[in-house]
C-alpha cells in the first residue's frame, strides 16, 4: 500500500488543470456532448435503486446508484473507472528527470454519500491505482479516504 502525504498529493495535483476539467465537464454537459441516457430505475420492498450512467467521447464511463440501501432513499453511490495515457511531451519530460518514461495509469474508485439530514453528509472512498505515476515504477496503491459535506 502507498502512503502519500497531503504535500506530496499537492505537489501531484494541478488545482489550474482540475478546474479546467471541471468546467470542460460541465460545457460538455450542456452542450450535449453527454452520452447520458434516460435514468433507469428497480423498484424494491426497500426503496428504488436508481441508476445514472454517462460517457463524453474520449472520457472515462462513470454509473452513479441512488437509493441502494433499503430506507436510504437519498443517499448515492458512485463507481467509476478511468484509464489514461500519458502524452509523449510529458512522458518525455519526466524521462529527462532520469524517471522511467510513463505510459498510462488506470483508477477505479467506489464511493458511497451517506446523507444524514437534508443538510449534511458523508462520502467514505476508496480508489485502486494501478501503475501510479504510468511508469511501472510505484506498486499499485489503494487509497481510502472520506469527506464530509455540509450545505446551506
Amino acid at each position: 500500500m502507498l502512503v502519500l502525504t497531503r504535500t506530496e498529493i499537492e505537489g501531484l495535483i494541478s488545482p489550474g488543470a482540475l478546474i479546467d476539467a471541471v468546467a470542460d465537464g460541465f460545457r460538455a454537459v450542456s452542450s450535449g456532448e453527454m452520452d447520458a441516457p434516460p435514468r433507469q430505475g428497480v423498484a424494491g420492498d426497500g426503496g428504488t435503486v436508481l441508476t445514472m450512467p454517462g460517457r463524453r467521447a474520449g472520457g472515462p464511463v462513470v454509473v452513479k446508484l441512488v437509493g441502494l440501501f433499503p430506507g436510504r432513499d437519498r443517499d448515492k453511490t458512485i463507481a467509476g473507472l478511468i484509464h489514461g495515457r500519458f502524452g509523449s511531451d510529458y512522458a518525455g519530460t519526466i524521462e529527462l528527470t532520469g524517471s522511467s518514461r510513463p505510459t498510462h495509469e488506470t483508477v477505479l474508485e467506489l464511493a458511497h454519500r451517506f446523507q444524514l439530514t437534508k443538510f449534511a453528509y458523508i462520502q467514505p472512498d476508496v480508489q485502486f491505482v494501478a501503475r501510479p505515476g504510468g511508469t511501472g515504477n510505484i506498486d499499485n496503491a489503494v487509497v481510502v479516504g472520506a469527506q464530509v459535506g455540509i450545505s446551506f
